[in-house]
């Protein structure tokens, strides 16, 4: 994902993570070249990893890897992210399933639209065609009062 901001030491950055779990944090303007030092402006494990996209949004990155979705909070001014997630969601089963989406379907991206975030999945279809859900668009956003 990229990141422009327009103060703190590091204006044009990259954010990218992996199966190993942790996240880095680039400068697009200086990626090292021929330069064998390490070029990273932060890195931190996340403890699990990333099979997923995140969404940066109000100075925050949103992410859910394997398990609940995590908020990071970035620092203009430092040009870095808290390591500590600031919020971490609660599991689905604790809201009897309510919020519980289908299988990931590989590199779809989420769609922000409306104050809601429209994801698209696989149901809980097998390779065989055995399910109860063919295919589903789980919707997420604030619940009415």
């Amino acid at each position: 994902m990229l990141l422009d901001h327009t103060a703190g030491p590091v204006m044009h950055l990259a954010i990218g993570g992996g199966k190993e779990g942790s996240l880095f944090l680039v400068n697009r303007d200086n990626l090292g070249k021929d330069n064998a030092t390490d070029q990273v402006v932060q890195k931190f494990n996340l403890g699990h990893p990333i099979f997923a996209t995140a969404a940066f949004w109000q100075n925050n990155l949103y992410l859910a890897g394997i398990g609940p979705m995590e908020q990071f909070t970035f620092s203009p001014t430092t040009g870095m992210f808290s390591a500590a997630a600031a919020s971490v969601s609660g599991y689905s089963e604790a809201r009897g399933g309510r919020d519980t989406a289908g299988d990931a379907v590989k590199f779809t991206v989420p769609t922000v639209a409306n104050g809601k975030v429209y994801i698209g999945t696989r149901g809980n279809d097998d390779t065989q065609g055995h399910g109860t859900v063919f295919g589903e668009i789980d919707v997420y956003g604030l619940l009415p009062n």
